[in-house]
């Protein structure tokens, strides 16, 4: 699984999801903090930036759950390790359900891609204020719901296969 990990496009999509999380969670403050002084102490407005927050909010949420699928960071309440004992049984469990969350994602991804997506480039609405084309938000959620089946198969394929940690045992998932 480390020559997947090593490949270029692995090595690209996570910087660039690193870099819109970074970038897109810097705009937010940057915005958020010239809209308060704005309103606060120049009472005044800042157009147009409610539509801005929104759209980087949209890139932030979506990129940040893909981002938590490379990791395999997402929360769990799965009590599944207090209640089966057996450890054959828990490894074939998460198996199971890795194979399981790969069938949804791939569900989402399908949908994401040539439902929701193609129809919000079709549709071509755009925002009221500064005009800004929906699909540049909305497509976050297809891009990331892509993402998402991605690394769902990587990781169900590397619980069927174990990785070697540095000892040279078996690392399980």
């Amino acid at each position: 699984m480390k020559a997947i990990e090593n490949t270029f496009i692995w090595k690209l999509l996570e910087k660039i999801m690193r870099y819109l999380l970074i970038i897109a969670g810097a705009l937010l403050i940057i915005i958020m903090g010239i809209s308060v002084f704005m309103r606060y102490v120049m009472n005044s407005t800042l157009f147009g930036s409610e539509e801005i927050l929104a759209l980087l909010a949209i890139w932030l949420y979506w990129i940040g759950g893909a981002y938590g699928s490379y990791e395999d960071s997402h929360i769990s309440a799965d009590m599944t390790d207090l209640l089966i004992r057996n450890e054959k049984f828990r490894a074939k469990y998460k198996i199971f359900i890795r194979g399981l969350t790969v069938v949804i994602c791939g569900v989402f991804a399908y949908w994401g891609v040539f439902k929701y997506g193609v129809m919000i480039v079709n549709q071509g609405a755009r925002t009221t204020g500064l005009h800004i084309p929906l699909v540049t938000s909305r497509i976050a959620l297809s891009i990331a719901f892509v993402l998402m089946f991605f690394y769902s198969i990587y990781h169900f394929v590397r619980s069927l296969h174990p990785l070697e940690t540095e000892k040279g045992e078996a690392e399980t998932l």
